[in-house]
């Protein structure tokens, strides 16, 4: 049986806690109110995709806002679980989705709901459903009014400022100009009020990382239940709009752009959507937080510390670097123009064990895939593929320097003489590496990368999709260097399918066949230094499809039946697209 499952709150807060956090252009609405929901989409394992490949959780918090008079809400955040939801929510609309894991239960009459992110439990709630309907105003998110979105990048050379050189936008999501319906319509498959005495709500782990917590319930007004079943199909049953009803006025364009913002008064607010700053696993927090001060902005003296790093720090860390031969064709097909071949087809995988660094408040594993060319004039490394488990980056990397992030499921073994590494995403295992390695170690070095990315930028309704190639200077500092036997080491790319509609997204096994070089284990620090743009990067588009897993287009409830054409080959990828 597949399920669609959303749990609503919609309550009142301190008007000046909503104040305190809106960015230029909006203002406080004439009620301070706060709209929570969660969400699940759970389907049969013969019906999952890449935007549903398992169990989808999703939490959105906005506040009540207005713009020039118009009412809205602005997004505070939106954790979820998946990477294709994700992506394509920031990069095409312009939502504050992050990775996130959210839970909820229906036992009975009763529905719990929680969310979690980087360790804590933001908020969670319980309540109890009634067979009483739900008032519209109390529906899902956008509904009524729309949702204020701000369009922007932030600077890959952060010296100089945390905005990049491209503009700060204000955009509208859903909604509409007209009052906020009113009546109420009754039937089956709509939402049914909770009882408000039997509510309870609360937040648990003040982070701010995720500043929901700065925005205490003065009032609880609504909880809203929402529950669809179905067998047979792939998506839910789908509400249909009845002329001249409530639901009919809840439906407006899908994203309206508003206004222009002035950069240096949006500059406090750069990392709405990201992570605050991060250094050591530490995240910055402004004093008096969150009593007299809120971590929806930087203050002055946050931007003056963020503009003078000197790098982004890795440290300690396990590093297992494996270099491989491949063939001439397969090589060439993975690079884009402004990419030169180099001397030597070879491919360079790094396995990451993280204990601290500047990217995240948790450890975490990483697996690199680099294919080696000639960029800028220097031996460079353009980046293919970056799985990271639980605790690292899939935003700030992507977004900024043009890194394939997404998460998966990273296991690095490291026992005595012996390691092994896996990758896993998606249902399927994609990549397998054991060895032995020799206890004698090596003098200690310093490898220099310079990291290749494609930077897309935010996108516009009327505008094609545009994008850079980046380069990011990388130190990899090595200690306790120790080698295998190349011809010792075993490497398996499986090219199994995944369940239902997914096909086989992570191509790795496109790589074969290969031949291992090299492989070394070593303890020791990496620092990211500024990057720079190498410039446009023209008709990027089969060069970046494989990281929406090769679902990219504008039909694409037939393309998700299609599954995951991904491929690291550009040419598999224009077909994809329809261009070759």
């Amino acid at each position: 049986m597949n399920k669609a499952i959303r749990l609503n709150l919609r309550y009142r807060t301190d008007p000046e806690r909503i104040r305190r956090v809106l960015p230029p252009l909006l203002e406080p609405d004439d009620e301070a109110v706060v709209l929570v929901d969660y969400a699940l989409i759970d389907l049969e394992e013969a019906f999952r995709n890449i935007f549903v490949p398992g169990p989808y959780y999703e939490s959105g918090f906005h506040v009540s806002a207005k713009y020039r008079g118009k009412r809205g809400v602005f997004q505070i955040g939106m954790p979820l679980n998946h990477d294709w939801g994700r992506t394509m929510g920031r990069e095409y609309v312009g939502y504050h989705k992050k990775d996130g894991k959210v839970e909820i239960e229906v036992e009975g009459d009763t529905v719990r709901a929680c969310l979690w992110r980087r360790g804590a439990l933001i908020h969670r709630i319980e309540s109890v459903t009634t067979n009483k309907p739900a008032h519209p105003l109390n529906w899902f998110r956008e509904f009524g009014y729309g949702a204020f979105l701000y369009r922007f990048r932030l600077n890959s050379d952060w010296r100089q400022g945390p905005l990049s050189n491209g503009p700060v936008e204000l955009w509208r999501l859903g909604g509409n100009d007209h009052e906020y319906p009113t009546e109420m319509i009754i039937g089956d498959s709509l939402p049914s009020a909770c009882d408000l005495k039997l509510t309870k709500f609360e937040f648990v782990d003040p982070s701010p990382l995720d500043p929901c917590c700065e925005f205490p319930p003065l009032e609880l007004l609504a909880v809203t239940y929402h529950g669809v079943f179905w067998e047979k199909q792939l998506l839910p049953p789908r509400i249909a709009a009845r002329p001249g009803s409530a639901e009919e006025g809840m439906f407006g364009p899908g994203s309206v752009f508003l206004e222009a913002v002035d950069k240096t008064a949006f500059e406090p607010w750069t990392f709405i959507g990201h992570d605050r700053p991060i250094t050591k696993g530490r995240s910055w927090c402004p004093a008096g937080w969150p009593d007299s001060t809120t971590a929806m902005r930087l203050t002055a003296q946050e931007v003056q510390d963020y503009r003078s790093r000197q790098c982004i720090s890795l440290a300690p860390v396990n590093l297992i670097d494996i270099e491989m031969e491949v063939t001439p064709e397969n090589h060439a097909r993975t690079l884009p123009p402004q990419c030169k071949r180099g001397d030597r087809p070879v491919v360079r995988i790094l396995a990451v064990q993280v204990g601290a660094s500047d990217i995240s408040s948790l450890p975490f594993n990483e697996l690199w895939l680099f294919s080696r060319c000639e960029a800028d004039g220097k031996p460079a490394y353009y980046a293919l593929s970056h799985i990271v488990d639980g605790g690292g980056d899939v935003i700030y990397g992507r977004e900024t320097l043009g890194y394939p992030s997404k998460m998966g499921t990273i296991e690095l073994k490291l026992e005595n003489n012996n390691i092994a590494v896996y990758g896993r995403r998606l249902d399927r295992d994609f990549f397998h590496c054991a060895a032995t390695i020799s206890p004698k170690a090596k003098p200690s070095r310093k490898d220099e990368l310079a990291v290749l990315g494609i930077q897309m930028q935010p996108f516009k309704t009327e505008q094609a999709p545009y994008a850079e190639l980046m380069l990011q200077p990388w130190e990899v500092h090595c200690g306790n260097l120790r080698e295998a036997v190349a011809g010792d080491v075993k490497i398996d790319f499986p090219d199994s399918q995944s369940p239902g509609f997914i096909g086989r997204p992570d191509p790795w096994f496109e790589l074969q066949p290969c031949r291992v070089i090299r492989l070394s284990m070593s303890q020791g620090e990496i620092h990211r230094r500024p990057a720079k743009s190498l410039g446009a990067l023209p008709n990027f588009l089969p060069y970046y499809i494989e990281r929406y897993d090769g679902i990219f287009g504008a039909n694409l409830d037939k393309l998700i039946l299609e599954g995951s054409k991904a491929s690291f080959f550009v040419d598999k990828n224009l077909k994809t697209l329809g261009v070759a």
